[in-house]
């Protein structure tokens, strides 16, 4: 919840700061992105915690399926959104990385190994 609630308010207070992502599109799509986040986090929250009044006894079966179920969906929802994302635009930077070793390590740079 708190991920959410910080993003609005960094998104509401501090919108011309420098982030190392941006979702694109605009100040209204953060906060939609934001909120539907907020909404399903509280959702998944009530559904999870506080099974129904109509499962009786050990009839518990159609509730575990239906938490299986939502959680599968909300695994498999990143990868079905990068599957279908648009990646026209996308121009290639021509940065190649470099793997730090001993030797080319900048100075400072320590090693834990």
């Amino acid at each position: 919840f708190m991920l959410f609630i910080g993003y609005i308010v960094l998104v509401l207070k501090h919108p011309d700061l420098k982030r190392t992502f941006n979702i694109p599109g605009g100040k209204g799509v953060k906060l939609v992105v934001a909120i539907v986040g907020l909404l399903t986090s509280i959702m998944a929250f009530i559904v999870s915690f506080l099974p129904p009044d109509n499962i009786q006894g050990d009839s518990t079966d159609m509730y575990v399926e239906l938490l299986v179920v939502s959680f599968l969906v909300v695994l498999a929802l990143p990868f079905i959104l990068y599957a279908v994302h648009d990646r026209k635009g996308k121009a290639n930077t021509g940065v190649t990385l470099e793997p730090i070793n001993s030797k080319n390590a900048p100075k400072g740079h320590f090693f834990l190994h």
